[in-house]
């Protein structure tokens, strides 16, 4: 089945044709007709809503949307711009790369609604050079290759089934959130200007945010595997969530601002406990949080500290 790519969309004479196939799942609109064919074999209908065909492509103001027969809506409210092309497989990926198009917000079926996008989600550069807003969580991506659309400034991709991410060459990323994935690997070493990264609940063993200078928010926890987090240098840091790892090695002393710490269940030794308190006793500030129980217990130096926090209205849990 297909319908025709209206213009806005309610006539359907001498325009062009918008159709899909769920195996490897193209869709196709003005001038890309011969570049994706329909490998599928299965004709889906889509429907366009609130967007509307530009001759180029179809154009969001952040309200429309793309659906197919079921419901989903494969282009996302929240989309913006024009986008020409979507190409969705777990097979090989055109040299353009899976999106193309000039918009600026990209929202790939982010209800997680069935069926989910599966495979590879690639993007190039050339052919999306204004994205900055990528979202694409709550499917079963597999593969996220992003890093050459130095544009981008903010992704959502959690809950998928991502083995590993590198932004190290976003420079102008601000803000990650990739949780709940299948990762092992996340190189953010090159992504400078981040402030907030989400990477918990993961298989990270590694983590390199030495160089994130402009961090105010790192969740890392439930990794497990973490021994070594150098925080020492990310004196913007405000939230700290590092707890179920392996972390023996927390040096907090520079971070001044911080308000809320959370790093239970490590390895930190009673000399560690005792420096992380006393740290956070140093910096003289009030009301925040720190939880370090399930670590060795601390002597009477760190209770000392910990009294002096909870003297100023911190909520802190020890062993």
């Amino acid at each position: 089945m297909t319908i025709c790519a209206p213009n806005p969309f309610g006539c359907c004479g001498g325009s062009r044709l918008l159709k899909g196939g769920y195996s490897y799942w193209p869709l196709w609109w003005y001038g890309q007709r011969d570049e994706l064919p329909d490998m599928s074999g299965h004709g889906v209908t889509l429907y366009p809503s609130g967007a509307y065909f530009d001759g180029q492509g179809y154009y969001f103001d952040g309200y429309g949307y793309l659906a197919d027969a079921g419901g989903r809506k494969v282009l996302s409210n929240g989309t913006k711009g024009s986008w020409h092309s979507v190409y969705l497989t777990e097979g090989a990926v055109p040299s353009k790369g899976s999106i193309w198009g000039t918009g600026t917000e990209l929202r790939l079926n982010t209800s997680g609604a069935a069926p989910k996008i599966t495979g590879k989600i690639i993007l190039r550069s050339a052919y999306c050079p204004n994205l900055t807003h990528l979202y694409c969580q709550n499917n079963n991506i597999s593969v996220l290759d992003v890093n050459q659309v130095t544009s981008l400034k903010y992704i959502n991709c959690y809950v998928n089934n991502i083995s590993s991410l590198n932004v190290s060459a976003l420079t102008e990323l601000t803000y990650l959130h990739c949780c709940c994935n299948d990762m092992s690997t996340l190189d953010v070493s090159g992504a400078t200007k981040l402030e907030q990264l989400y990477c918990y609940w993961g298989k990270l063993s590694t983590l390199d945010v030495s160089a994130l200078t402009e961090l105010t928010l790192l969740r890392c926890f439930g990794n497990w595997y973490i021994s070594t987090l150098d925080v020492s240098a990310l004196t913007k840091l405000e939230d700290l969530q590092c707890h179920y790892n392996q972390i023996s090695l927390l040096d907090v002393s520079a971070i001044t601002g911080l308000s809320t710490l959370k790093c239970y269940y490590n390895s930190m030794d009673q000399d560690m406990v005792d420096t992380v308190l006393c740290d956070m006793d140093s910096h003289g500030t009030s009301n925040g949080t720190l939880d370090i129980s399930n670590n060795a217990a601390p002597s009477a130096t760190g209770v000392a500290c910990r009294d002096n926090l909870v003297s100023r209205g911190w909520s802190v849990t020890t062993d």
